[in-house]
């Protein structure tokens, strides 16, 4: 993308990025939960679940902005060489 100096091919590699983040720290998040269950009680259980319910929806919510961010600096950026030219 940077050779290219496509602007298209960087949104597509970060966000791909961004996805690869994403599964990696859900799967990290169910791994946690199915380990946990082996070990703690049902009460411990129950608040280790809200815990990592909490995380799953953190995990979300970076997703979305770090994805809202890269689209508002493609535009940025784009907008920024139709200027130049």
């Amino acid at each position: 993308a940077y050779i290219a100096n496509s602007l298209s091919m960087f949104g597509d590699c970060v966000t791909m990025a961004v996805d690869a983040l994403t599964y990696l720290l859900n799967i990290t998040a169910e791994m946690r939960k199915v380990s946990q269950r082996k070990i703690l009680s049902l009460a411990q259980q129950e608040e280790a679940a809200l815990a990592i319910d909490l995380l799953d929806a953190r995990v979300a919510l970076l997703s979305g902005f770090m994805l809202i961010g890269v689209t508002v600096y493609i535009l940025y950026d784009a907008g920024k060489r139709l200027h130049s030219e």
